[in-house]
């Protein structure tokens, strides 16, 4: 009798310790997702930022290039060990960049009003690019001021059915995800979709069609 109540009390340490291990992953894998998108929305915004500073023209009175500040926001999915089968959850992400790019021609040296840079202020949410026409302090609430609201429609199913081959399980689910992301100067209503690289991404033009993603797993067990 002693011996099945060792059994029983290892099995139910077990249990317990298996438990903690699988939530101490569950935060450490969520920590490690979120550090990696703010890491990547970062270089991202830079880049972009350096890419339309350098590639802007301006007028003849005005220099090649510009100077950009460049906001991005952007929603991730990100994997949720409770959720359910292909559910994830959706975080935001946010980062900003300035970028001054100037080339003065030797036609500029020395006019009156001449040789002046463009201000340009982008703001970028998911996919759908806004330029805004703002002042500094605007922008400035513009970076700070941002909201979105996450409207998820979710279904799952599970079911199983037995033949002479043995025992096939199924699961699958479908998801609809729709965000409106607030900011002073827009208001813009996104659905997500799946691009071909497998990525899950939000715009505000994507078909009816292409707006429920849906996936599907099946096994085989033998009898």
């Amino acid at each position: 009798m002693i011996y099945f109540n060792k059994k029983g009390q290892a099995a139910a340490e077990m249990a317990i310790f298996g438990s903690i291990v699988i939530f101490v992953l569950s935060v450490l894998i969520s920590y490690v997702q979120k550090l990696n998108d703010q890491q990547l929305s970062k270089m991202e915004s830079f880049r972009q930022a350096l890419q339309k500073a350098n590639t802007y023209q301006g007028k003849e009175t005005e220099s090649p290039g510009a100077s950009v500040q460049y906001f991005l926001a952007q929603n991730r999915r990100h994997a949720d060990l409770a959720g359910g089968f292909g559910k994830g959850v959706t975080e935001s992400v946010n980062s900003d960049a300035s970028v001054y790019w100037a080339i003065p021609t030797a036609s500029h040296y020395g006019s009156s009003g001449g040789g002046a840079s463009t201000d340009l202020r982008l703001a970028k949410i998911n996919d759908d690019q806004k330029q805004a026409d703002l002042e500094n302090e605007f922008f400035v609430n513009l970076k700070s001021g941002n909201s979105s609201e996450p409207g998820l429609e979710y279904n799952e199913i599970k079911y199983k059915g037995e033949g002479v081959a043995g025992i096939t399980n199924t699961r699958q689910s479908a998801r609809k995800e729709t965000i409106t992301t607030t900011l002073p100067s827009v208001n813009i209503t996104q659905y997500s979709y799946r691009a071909p690289s497998g990525e899950y991404r939000y715009h505000s033009e994507v078909p009816g069609y292409a707006r429920k993603v849906e996936k599907r797993l099946q096994w085989q067990t033998a009898h």
